[in-house]
Order: structure tokens, then sequence, then C-alpha cells
């Protein structure tokens, strides 16, 4: 004899396919919950900088007022100064990583497709990826000339290592089902690369082109400042030959505004695929 229970599920049902609103928008609420706490931290220490500064328990000459750096800052986005060192910087940004994203990608596939290359050349990337790149600038100044493109070289350089072994690695740890199915299914390498392991291997490359990114940034905005030239770090860097805080110091909160939204922008592709 066979007994059917009726059992009412645990939580409230969706369609097939879609997720809950009200979890969407708690984890909205959440975000911004976390967005704000530290937006309140900003402010706050903020007003502590000001009152220390302006009581003369700093002193300006080491660092200006809060309120001064803001000024500088909102002065030179008004009179398009900031901006056209902004456009330069994401430029050269723009240009280095791109290419370090295709070029890495590609040469890690490629090491991982040939594993005699793979191994050969696995130990000397290891030791590259250590090395600060940014002690090339010299080198690179020589060969480029004092311009941008030996800005966007080695910004290129800086990111090009973290892509390469991240992806590398990511076609290391596939699990072999993958191939298999590619097998099975008779794809050829091109089909079997674009329907089944790169979807497969995309959260791994994706933290990689994080890392590339963030690399590129950083270099970039380090050699304009050693080399002065380019956009906001040589600005930093002329503001601090000029002993004019205020300036270096809005061209500072600059650079680390964006920083900020290319990891603001990192982190929601990064939940974008880790989704999919």
């Amino acid at each position: 004899m066979t007994t059917i229970t009726n059992t009412k599920p645990a939580g409230p049902v969706t369609p097939a396919g879609r997720r809950d609103p009200r979890a969407v928008w708690r984890r909205r609420l959440r975000s911004l919950r976390g967005t704000a706490g530290r937006l309140v931290i900003v402010v706050a220490l903020g007003a502590v900088l000001e009152w220390a500064v302006a009581s003369g328990r700093i002193s300006q000459v080491q660092l200006p007022r809060p309120t001064d750096m803001l000024r500088a800052l909102v002065e030179g986005l008004l009179d398009g100064h900031y901006l056209r060192l902004l456009g330069v910087t994401l430029a050269e940004t723009g240009v280095a990583f791109t290419a370090a994203a295709v070029v890495g990608t590609t040469l890690g596939y490629l090491l991982w497709r040939r594993p005699i290359l793979g191994r050969a050349y696995e130990p000397a990337l290891y030791a590259l990826a250590s090395a600060p790149i940014v002690l090339l600038y010299p080198v690179l100044l020589v060969v480029f000339g004092r311009n941008p493109v030996a800005v966007t070289v080695l910004g290129f350089l800086a990111g090009l290592l973290p892509v390469l072994i991240t992806t590398f690695q990511a076609f290391q740890r596939l699990n072999p089902t993958y191939l298999k199915v590619a097998r099975v299914m008779r794809l050829t390498d091109r089909q079997a690369f674009l329907r089944v392991l790169l979807p497969a291997a995309m959260p791994s490359v994706v933290v990689g082109l994080r890392l590339g990114l963030t690399f590129t940034l950083l270099n970039v905005l380090g050699m304009e400042y050693l080399a002065g030239i380019g956009g906001v770090g040589s600005e930093i860097s002329l503001a601090y030959t000029r002993l004019r805080s205020d300036e270096m110091y809005g061209a500072l909160v600059l650079s680390i505004a964006l920083s900020v939204a290319f990891l603001l922008l990192l982190n929601r592709l990064t939940e974008r695929v880790m989704r999919r």
C-alpha cells in the first residue's frame, strides 16, 4: 500500500531560472550598508585630519587640509586640466591592459596546449613575476624615448605575466572530463576551445585579468611619477617638485578614485562571470 503525503515547500517558490526578487533586494541592501559604512569612516577620518591641520597639530607643509585637497581637485576638474591628465592615463592603461589580456591569455593557452613548452618556461615565468618590473623604466626610456609609448610598454609588461600565469594554471586545473566531452562531440580544436575549455576556465582567467589590470594601472602611475611623463602620475610628481601639497594630494585622490573605479568594475565583471 502506497501512502501519499503532502509536503509544503520550505521557502517561496519562484519560476524556474528566475531569482527571488526579495533575495536580490536583501543583497543590494547589504551592499549599500557596507558602502555607507565605508563612506562614514572616510568622512570621519577627513574630519579628524581637518581638525588636526587647522589646529596646528599637523603642519600644512606636510599635509594640507582635506578641504584644500578637495578644492584643488574640483578646480582641476572644472578647468579640464585633470580631465586631460585622466584621459592620458586611461588611454595608456587601456592599451596596455588590452594587449596584456590578449597576448597573456593566448600564450597561457599555448603553454598548456604544448606541455613541453609549459614545463620549460614555467619556472622562468614565476621568477619574472616576482621581479619589480617598474625598474625597467630607464631601459624603456632609452629604447622608446620620453613619451607615453614607454609608459604603455611598461604597463603591458607588468600586466602580461599575471594574466599569462593565471591562464596557464586555469587550463592546467581543468577537469579531464571536459576534454573527453569535446572528443565525444567530435569538436575541432577551435570549437573545443570556444565552447568547452574557455567557459570552464573563465572564472580563473577573470581573476588573472583582475590582477593584470591592477598591476598595469599601478605601474603606469608609477612610471608617470618617476619619469614625469603621461597623465595623473606626472602631475603628482610636478606638484611635489613645486611644493604644492594641495595639488599633489588632489591628484593623489584622483588616482585613488581611478583605482577604486577599476576595482569596482572588475568586481562586477567577476560576479557576472561566476554566476554564469
